[in-house]
């Protein structure tokens, strides 16, 4: 397990060492598991902790230091909470780009949500894009539309210091993505249920220059086959 985790840490998975799960590793912390010999200097960023208890080291350095920002090289109470901090963003990143290894995906969605929900600072103070709720995103979405006159968001738009042309793209990369059966933890978030809430909100998924439908989902019912054989380049629907 030593060598499985410390594989692992270096991003040197193998078939054995993608065995020992994040959940794993929290059981044998519970129970108390030694990770080093009696003797060896413990270096806190690479012993394993949990992540609660990270969570929590991470809300003492915030209230105590008055920022959210965890520098790389920080040394809190003993722990490199920097490296721990920093390896999140880093996750957050790869599995962003649907580039996830055994490691990056450690961090779920409750987790992204979890550190969200304690302000956790996934960028250095003045670099405008953040992670944010669903709902917080779809409202600057419609707040940008009203006062722009127009549902395409370019992506590299920033908007009331938001990346949202950023979060655009990936939700229309995160659809075709799914529809392409090439899911990614990520592109799973995108859910049937998001998809109508973009459609009904009048989310465009194809840019004004494309001459194919930009609204996903609509009815087809009254459609004749002339109208399918019409669409051969058409936007991909969800069934």
């Amino acid at each position: 397990q030593r060598a499985h985790f410390s594989n692992q840490q270096q991003g040197k998975e193998t078939a054995k060492s993608i065995t020992l799960t994040p959940s794993r590793v929290a059981r044998l912390n519970e129970a108390g598991f030694a990770w080093k010999e009696p003797g060896a200097s413990a270096d806190p960023a690479v012993e394993p902790r949990s992540w609660e208890t990270w969570v929590k080291l991470f809300l003492e350095y915030k209230k105590e230091h008055g920022t959210s920002w965890v520098p790389a090289s920080c040394v809190y109470k003993g722990a490199k909470i920097g490296k721990w901090a920093s390896s999140q963003r880093n996750y957050f990143s790869v599995n962003q780009r649907g580039k996830e290894n055994q490691n990056s995906k450690s961090l779920t969605l409750r987790r992204v949500a979890q550190l969200n929900e304690v302000g956790f600072a996934w960028r250095s103070p003045g670099v405008a894009a953040e992670p944010r709720s669903w709902e917080t995103w779809v409202k600057l979405f419609v707040e940008y539309k009203e006062e722009h006159g127009t549902p395409w968001v370019p992506q590299s738009t920033v908007y009331k210091g938001a990346k949202i042309g950023r979060w655009a793209s990936d939700q229309r990369s995160y659809f075709s993505a799914n529809q392409l059966g090439k899911e990614t933890i990520h592109s799973k978030s995108l859910t049937p249920r998001r998809v109508a809430q973009l459609n009904e909100a009048g989310f465009a998924w194809r840019s004004p220059a494309s001459s194919t439908d930009t609204k996903q989902g609509q009815d087809f019912s009254s459609s004749n086959d002339s109208d399918y054989e019409n669409e051969a380049a058409a936007e991909p629907r969800s069934w």
